[in-house]
């Protein structure tokens, strides 16, 4: 894997990196570029967010790959700090990665990062910075680092019209109790590079401003249709916390894949639900003509900006809300119904927070014994198979 880091470092490294750099270059110029770099925008009128971003918007531009197809990625830090872009659903070597837990290599400050990698498998993917936000939430996965990123199948029915794209994300977040009431104040709020950060009131991370595609509820341009079209909306929950819920009166989801993944048994539902980095296409019947909210069901989210408008064409008005009905999301509608092979091995947990496997010798003489340590404590992980 040829990549090449470009920085201000000592010349005993750029020594080091020199065939890296070599190599990098006979990569050609860039199919795809990235440039991490503060950003200002506006999330609603006199409500202004800084943050960092990718060239220069929030989400970033849409990255399109095509399935198999090997890609040149550049990324530029313009930041003062060393940033992982993690490809987030890619079946990529660790190198490419950018997880620093897996000790990819990091994008310098102020330096770039340049390699070669084949987009697989297809299907909605995204990319986003695997920075560890720590004592920070201005870093990390509360900033503005993320875009979609969908790789295109080598061969797709595309039952569908037209394509939309919705990232969800969550501004200003601030450290509160459990028992303190949620701060749902409309007063215009403008957050500065500077501002000083509040005392701590408890553990719990809570937000000012909820948006899709980084607009409130009702500044953002609306998702506009015809009636008879068939629209595959692509969602994305960029939230570094949140689990979300969607619903649109008068219309149902209908789930082909999650994660990016098709799911064995497409599904109709009245809501979705998706947790933090959790991704669903679904394709949604426009029979119903009208403005509509799609959004949240709940009231505080949607009072903190959770929502987009839905316009057919020749209608208007004030979108409709219609609180749907509360209904548990279940994943298992949309998996196959067959038996499930028995376990390799049982890992019993205890409260003590000792784990424990069955003896790797009655899985057979091809069982890897590896001693793994877990919660301070050595187990033997028999279930790898070799």
């Amino acid at each position: 894997m040829a990549y090449r880091f470009l920085s201000g470092g000592s010349a005993a490294a750029g020594a080091i990196l020199a065939d890296r750099c070599a190599a990098a270059d006979a990569l050609g110029p860039p199919d795809i570029t990235l440039r991490i770099a503060r950003v200002a925008f506006e999330v609603a009128p006199g409500r202004t967010i800084h943050t960092t971003g990718y060239n220069g918007a929030v989400p970033g531009p849409l990255v399109r790959l095509r399935e198999g197809v090997p890609v040149t990625v550049e990324i530029f830090n313009d930041t003062p700090a060393t940033e992982f872009v993690h490809w987030h659903g890619f079946d990529v070597p660790i190198a490419v990665d950018g997880v620093d837990e897996e000790c990819s290599p990091g994008v310098p400050a102020h330096g770039s990062l340049r390699y070669q990698m084949t987009p697989v498998p297809s299907g909605s993917r995204y990319v986003h910075t695997h920075a560890m936000a720590m004592g920070d939430l201005g870093r990390g996965t509360f900033s503005g680092q993320f875009a979609f990123a969908f790789v295109e199948p080598k061969s797709s029915p595309g039952r569908y019209d037209r394509e939309v794209f919705l990232a969800i994300h969550e501004w200003e977040p601030y450290l509160a109790s459990m028992e303190q009431p949620e701060d749902i104040s409309p007063a215009p709020r403008v957050s500065r590079p500077n501002d000083a950060v509040p005392t701590p009131q408890g553990l719990e991370v809570r937000y000012r401003y909820f948006t899709i595609n980084s607009k409130c509820f009702g500044y953002g341009e609306p998702v506009r249709v015809r009636e008879g079209q068939t629209v595959l909306c692509h969602f994305l929950n960029a939230s570094a916390t949140e689990s979300v819920r969607f619903a649109l009166p008068g219309h149902r989801f209908e789930v082909v894949a999650l994660d990016g993944n098709p799911v064995p048994r497409p599904a109709s539902v009245e809501t979705l639900e998706l947790g933090t980095a959790e991704r669903i296409n679904a394709i949604v019947k426009m029979d119903h003509p009208g403005v509509f909210v799609l959004g949240s069901p709940e009231h505080d989210r949607r009072a903190k900006g959770m929502g987009i408008v839905v316009e057919y064409a020749g209608r208007s008005g004030s979108p409709v809300r219609v609180k749907p009905a509360r209904a548990a999301w279940d994943y298992a509608i949309f998996g196959e119904s067959r038996a499930v092979a028995k376990p390799a091995a049982a890992v019993p947990l205890s409260s003590a927070g000792a784990l424990s496997t069955q003896p790797a010798s009655k899985l057979g003489p091809s069982t890897a014994k590896v001693m793994t340590p877990i919660v301070g404590r050595p187990w033997r992980r028999g279930s790898v198979a070799v």
